[in-house]
């Protein structure tokens, strides 16, 4: 869970305090499969945002009817009108395409051709590089998303991945 605690804060010191239970409605979900210790048993972390950045961030990587080249979907949204650049970089950081989007919910696509396909077997991945920028062109902010480019469909009653069919056992 994401809390918001800038209205909470004062000029100055701060204190932040957890109240920590050992027993909720949640636990039995969560825990039926393992012994847990009471106490936090996930990572926490305090960190602070500029007003101007990039809120949500949704890029999915679909292939084209011959499995050779990619479409990747970027949907962005912003705290503000502002622009973003969208740089898609291969596993070796080479750049493959890249698109500018702008306003507070933008959409697009970038094309990619000949792209190295995502499977179990080979993992191949991508960055999708957001730099949230200023009227002037000033980055802001830069967040990196790791993504693939797959197709899983059924056809004639058959899981297919990259148009192979798989067997789940």
């Amino acid at each position: 869970s994401d809390f918001e605690l800038t209205p909470y804060l004062k000029e100055g010191e701060n204190k932040l305090a957890a109240q920590v239970f050992k027993w909720t409605a949640g636990s039995w979900c969560e825990d039926q499969d393992f012994f847990r210790f009471c106490g936090v048993a996930r990572d926490s972390y305090l960190y602070t945002r500029a007003a101007k950045h990039i809120e949500d961030i949704r890029v999915v990587g679909n292939l084209d009817d011959s499995f050779t080249n990619g479409t990747l979907d970027v949907n962005l949204k912003l705290t503000d009108n502002l622009q973003a650049l969208v740089e898609l970089m291969d596993a070796k950081g080479k750049a493959v395409g890249s698109i500018t989007l702008k306003g507070k919910e933008a959409k697009g696509q970038i094309q990619v051709a000949n792209v190295l396909k995502w499977t179990a077997e080979t993992p191949n991945l991508y960055t999708a590089k957001v730099t949230l920028q200023d009227a002037k062109g000033k980055a802001l902010e830069t967040v990196n998303v790791k993504t693939g480019f797959r197709r899983v469909e059924i056809k004639n009653a058959q899981l297919l991945v990259n148009g192979q069919p798989i067997l789940i056992k």
